[in-house]
């Protein structure tokens, strides 16, 4: 088996071989993302809830994992739900992060959780400022 650097230091791009196996990853990411996406909404108990977090959470951190070992050889732009994958050459790709994605998906599936803990803090926080206004008079 042809080392990494090695292949890198005589070819000066990513051998095939060694970029399908991360690319085949990322193609399973996008399924599991979108699958998640229906499973929510054809089932919305808490189960199906907390193990579908649990799933976008790893799902996550694999891409970004793999995004690190990828930048050891490429160069890679990340912004807004997409990124940019720069070869050795200067020629580049351009396709979805999918580790945003899947945090958008959960930020979806949690956002009336999210609502009412924001608002919760909001009355929490007036509170606080209406004792202390009565304390000052």
């Amino acid at each position: 088996m042809i080392d990494l650097w090695q292949a890198l230091a005589y070819t000066h791009t990513i051998p095939k071989e060694m970029i399908d196996p991360i690319y085949r990853v990322q193609e399973i990411i996008a399924i599991l993302i979108i699958a998640s996406i229906i499973i929510y909404i054809l089932f919305t108990n808490k189960l199906i809830k907390y193990v579908l977090t649990v799933l976008l959470i790893l799902v996550s951190i694999l891409h970004y994992t793999l995004l690190a070992v990828i930048s050891s050889l490429e160069n890679i732009t990340i912004l807004p739900l997409i990124l940019i994958e720069t070869n050795i050459h200067g020629y580049s790709t351009i396709t979805i992060d999918l580790g945003q994605a899947a945090l958008i998906a959960l930020i979806v599936m949690w956002r009336k959780k999210i609502f009412k803990t924001i608002e919760a803090i909001k009355i929490k926080f007036l509170y606080r400022e209406i004792e202390e206004a009565n304390k000052n008079k």
